[in-house]
This record gives structure tokens, sequence and C-alpha cells, in this order.
């Protein structure tokens, strides 16, 4: 395994928080070695499946990156496939998880995927434990962050799992929902959107009956989305419900495992405000980092050596308990 030399403060390639998060979604990273190949598994889960895909190393006892992309995205994602690529040449095998519909899985669940839907996680987990991955790390993005944040306060954490990373987790989803509705985050909104209705329509061809594109005209908000579809089949009787219940924000003073959670003061889509929580602070367990700049998600250094900054500041957390566990 490659050992990364601890990585430096964070000197922002761009100070504009938005062209940190545009570049930060679009960017690849490197070009990935000859060796790195997918594998697509279904994992059943109580309500269909769920696809994960893999990248194994040859060499047996390999450590394991799992990997959770954020709203709108999926394991097919550029921020996904650049920290595959990064921890497959560092020596880990590589699982990205797709959570209830993303990544061509429409037809998989009756459900479409939301940020509460740990027990998701947790099937992906029992399955990685059950094939002989007895040294995993998790690292996630935005939603995803939140689902993997509110699933290790949940959940009695196994030993196999070694440590977590939250890359700008959006963990008080009623207040990353107004974030999204400021006029100034109305391109990212409109990507939100366009994602989220299309899943719909993708539904409706596999589950007419459960999904009615008759409201899809009239929603405008991530919120109308979430009235109308977050509660339906999902369990939740309403919206605040689902932000109240779905949020890890109340389930993060439960965390025992290893944590890194990293975010920016500029971060357009989930505000810094939900972070200066005490329960965030008195857990012992959650190693908080807080930029001035950086996006959602974004974290582009100025160094070529650091460009892809939360990618190494993550293989360094991981390495660090990896060694010492």
């Amino acid at each position: 395994m490659h050992i990364h030399k601890p990585t430096s403060k964070f000197i922002p390639l761009f100070d504009n928080r938005h062209i940190q998060t545009i570049l930060g979604l679009i960017a690849k990273g490197p070009r990935p070695p000859d060796s790195y190949k997918n594998k697509r598994i279904l994992i059943n889960i109580k309500e269909g499946k769920l696809a994960i895909d893999c990248t194994f190393q040859k060499k047996k006892n390999s450590p394991t990156l799992l990997i959770i992309h954020g709203l709108t995205g999926s394991s097919n994602s550029a921020y996904v496939e650049r920290m595959s690529r990064h921890a497959y040449t560092d020596g880990f095998n590589i699982i990205r998880m797709n959570m209830r519909g993303c990544g061509n899985t429409a037809n998989l669940t009756p459900s479409i995927y939301n940020a509460g839907q740990s027990s998701d996680l947790q099937a992906v987990i029992s399955y990685l434990i059950k094939n002989k991955h007895n040294n995993i790390s998790i690292v996630s993005y935005s939603l995803g962050g939140n689902l993997a944040l509110k699933w290790a306060g949940e959940y009695i954490s196994p030993k196999q799992v070694f440590s977590l990373t939250a890359i700008s987790p959006a963990i008080d989803l009623e207040e990353a929902g107004k974030a999204s509705e400021k006029t100034e985050n109305w391109l990212y909104k409109l990507k939100i959107l366009l994602s989220l209705k299309s899943l719909i329509k993708q539904k409706h061809i596999h589950l007419p009956n459960l999904y009615d594109l008759t409201p899809l005209s009239d929603i405008s908000s991530v919120k109308d989305f979430d009235s109308i579809y977050q509660t339906k089949n999902t369990g939740y009787m309403s919206i605040r419900d689902y932000y109240d219940r779905a949020s890890a924000i109340k389930y993060i003073k439960n965390i025992h495992i290893p944590t890194l959670i990293i975010t920016s003061k500029d971060d357009p889509l989930v505000p810094v405000n939900s972070f200066y929580n005490k329960d965030i602070r008195k857990n012992k367990h959650i190693n908080l980092i807080i930029t001035n700049h950086g996006g959602h998600a974004g974290f582009l250094g100025k160094s070529k050596k650091e460009r892809y900054w939360s990618d190494l500041k993550t293989l360094e957390f991981i390495q660090h308990n990896i060694i010492h566990n």
C-alpha cells in the first residue's frame, strides 16, 4: 500500500465556490491502469436489489474502499471515479454503491433512493463481510455522506469497518433544501430537478401505478419533489417526518468508529452552521475539518501534488486507521 505524506493546509486552486463545486463534480482525475476492470454485482435487500460496481485487486486480503455517491449521482459520477482511481492505485479493492434507482437500476426496487436508507448500506456491508472483506473503509459524498453518518449512528459498526469519511455531507436535510432555493444556486437546482424528474419517468415505465407523472410539471423545488415522491412508498408520513428521521445530525452523537468530516464555509448547498453542533464537537471519534474555500465537494488544491486535496486527505485518514487498528 502506498502511504501518503501528510497533506498540507488546503490552499484552493480557485476561491470561487461555484467554480470549485462544478469542477469538483466533473473532474475524473488520473487515468486508470489497464488492470482497472469493473464488475457489477446485485445484492438482495428487503424491497428488491441494489447494484454495486466493483474493481478488485489481484492480491488477496487487500483493503476495501466502499464509496457512496451523492444526490443525482451514481457509481459512474466523476468524483466517485476519481476517488476510485486514486484508491485502486494505492492497493484498495473498490466498491461503488448505487443507491436505489441510480446507475441504471430503476427496475430493481419499487421505491426511489433517499437520504435515510441506511439499511441499504448495512446490506452492502454485510455482503462484503460475508465475502471475506475484512478491512473496509467508507467514503461518502453529500447526500451519501448523510446516509453513511446516519448508518454509523444507528448500527453497531462491525469490527471489519475501520473508518468513515463524509465529504460535504448534507446532515440537516431541511437546511440543505433551503440552500438549494437561493437564487445563486439556480444551476444546481435545475440539475437536481431534471435528474429527479428523469428518475420518476424511469420508475413510471416499470411501475406506472406507483409513479404518476402528472405532478411533475408542478414541481419547482426539491421540497416540492420530496413532499410528493419521498413521502410515498418510503415509510415517511410527511416531509417533516422525512427530514427529521432521515437527517444524520440527530444520530451523530452515537458514532463510535473513526470518522472524518470535510466541509467548507463557502459550500453553496450545505450550510456550515450545521456542523457547529455540540454532538459533533463532543464526539471524540469525529475529526472535523472546515476549510474557508472548497465549495460543495470540490476542494481542488492549487498545488499540482495536492490538486485533489480531499481525496488525498481521505486516503491519509484511512491509511492511518488501517495502520493503527
